[in-house]
């Protein structure tokens, strides 16, 4: 399957989230606009420090209106004992079934360094039209993404916060 991208329409596939609930994807990207993050497993370090360093960014994604998804190929039990142990602040979802990552265009059946997992990648998806606006795939054994303040900033383009009203004065 091809990796999707800018203009392709979010699929519809279930995933496990809320510890163990079935989801739908459509569902958790429907009131507004979504950062669909995806990560590996548990167990690779590098998405761990990945996760981390996105736990520290979460407020400043949700301020700016963004709903924040983070996508393991893995099964749900280890991902919501990770997540919890860890307060994770983000969605987390587990494709346990690899579905989700499969639709995506970014499941990974072997490589270098994984094995039946996703490639990292990140997805802006348009909760107005069900499309996605943005994507990138991280290339294998490279930093794992763009500095979170990028995301941001391509939220803010896409998305501009509402010009904050300016008080009413009277003429005198």
């Amino acid at each position: 399957m091809r990796e999707l991208g800018p203009g392709d329409r979010v699929p519809n596939v279930a995933v496990y989230g809320d510890h163990g609930r079935t989801l739908q994807i459509r569902d958790l990207t429907k009131d507004r606009p979504t950062l669909l993050v995806f990560v590996r497993c548990t167990y690779c370090t590098g998405c761990m420090a990945y996760a981390k360093h996105m736990a520290e960014w979460t407020q400043s994604l949700k301020d700016a209106n963004l709903n924040v998804l983070f996508a393991l190929t893995e099964d749900w039990k280890p991902v919501f004992k990770w997540a919890s142990e860890d307060k994770i602040p983000m969605t987390v979802l587990a494709d346990e079934r690899r579905k989700l990552a499969k639709a995506f265009g970014v499941y990974k059946t072997l490589g270098f360094d994984s094995f039946r997992h996703a490639r990292p990648s990140a997805f802006l998806i348009d909760n107005k039209t069900g499309t996605i606006r943005w994507s990138t795939v991280f290339p294998d054994n490279e930093e794992l993404a763009p500095k979170l303040k990028d995301y941001l900033d391509l939220a803010n383009r896409f998305w501009p916060p509402p010009a904050k009203e300016q008080p009413v004065t009277s003429a005198s």
